[in-house]
């Protein structure tokens, strides 16, 4: 993998961590982000999440991000500036 590819990860890694801590709340259950794979393309991104707590289990955190992923991308995408805004996939 480039370094620029490395850096895109690392990048929306930590902006959508700040997303999720301000604009999400996980009844009882704390969400981590574990890693971000963009492909080199840019078109793209998979955000791989885990859950800790007995709150919500991990396929209703997946499925209330995905309806959400609008959103998301759209509050991402104003703080992160890229030529290819890559689609995002949330996996556990």
């Amino acid at each position: 993998m480039n370094h620029r590819v490395l850096r895109v990860n690392e990048l929306i890694r930590r902006e959508l961590g700040t997303i999720f801590e301000k604009n999400f709340t996980f009844s009882g259950s704390l969400v981590t982000i574990h890693d971000v794979q963009v492909t080199p393309d840019l078109k793209q991104c998979f955000v791989y999440v885990g859950v800790i707590g007995k709150g919500m289990s991990s396929e209703d955190v997946l499925k209330k991000l995905a309806e959400k992923r609008g959103s998301i991308q759209r509050d991402l995408f104003k703080r992160v500036i890229l030529k290819n805004s890559p689609v995002l996939t949330f996996r556990a």
